[in-house]
């Protein structure tokens, strides 16, 4: 995923459940995004979809019930920031006269047998783009109340509280400092898979 990242310095940032330290992903998960950055500076918008990434990774590893629905609304989400970014390209090529290179970009999102020959063409084409925008942003709009609306329900986990769980099951300290993401979904999700076990078994 390319992000179009014009008005910050290049960022460094975790972008994966076995890169991130424990202590920094429950940061994030309780709303603080910048404790993704290892260095530079990032946008919201980027901060927001690398998070996206990490809960899907992290939510894998558990097994989250819910994962498909929110993967498959964060992808939409993620192909309407694309498109609205796509867009503002084509407005501002549309601007500066450089109507030869915005043919391919409209075919990205869905603007097809264009043809400008007149100024009444390319206001035509710009209403057009602008209508196309706003309805973008629309859906972009429901569904991120959507994904919201599942993660209230969902996502919600007092990690103070499951750690000492995983550490009472465990019998050993679970550092936060130390694990990474990754390695606590792992205990998590072993944790569990022993928990079904005695279910269905019995000890």
């Amino acid at each position: 995923m390319l992000f179009l990242n014009l008005n910050f310095d290049m960022a460094k940032l975790y972008t994966k459940c076995d890169e991130i330290p424990l202590y920094k992903f429950i940061e994030a998960y309780d709303g603080n995004l910048k404790a993704l950055v290892i260095s530079g500076k990032a946008s919201e918008e980027e901060l927001r979809l690398t998070f996206s990434r990490i809960m899907d990774e992290y939510n894998q590893i558990i097994k989250n019930k819910n994962l498909q629905f929110a993967v498959s609304k964060r992808s939409l989400i993620i192909n309407y920031y694309t498109k609205i970014s796509i867009i503002s390209a084509i407005l501002n090529f549309i601007k500066l006269g450089e109507i030869d290179k915005i043919f391919d970009l409209l075919a990205i999102v869905d603007i097809k047998n264009v043809n400008i020959e007149t100024v009444a063409d390319a206001e035509k084409l710009i209403n057009k783009i602008e209508s196309s925008l706003a309805y973008i942003r629309l859906r972009l709009k429901m569904a991120q109340e959507q994904l919201d609306k599942t993660s209230q329900i969902n996502r919600r986990v007092d990690f103070t509280k499951e750690r000492m769980i995983l550490s009472a099951h465990f019998k050993m300290r679970i550092d936060d400092k130390t694990y990474t993401a990754a390695e606590y979904a792992n205990l998590v999700r072993l944790m569990l898979n022993e928990i079904e076990e005695v279910k269905k078994y019995g000890k």
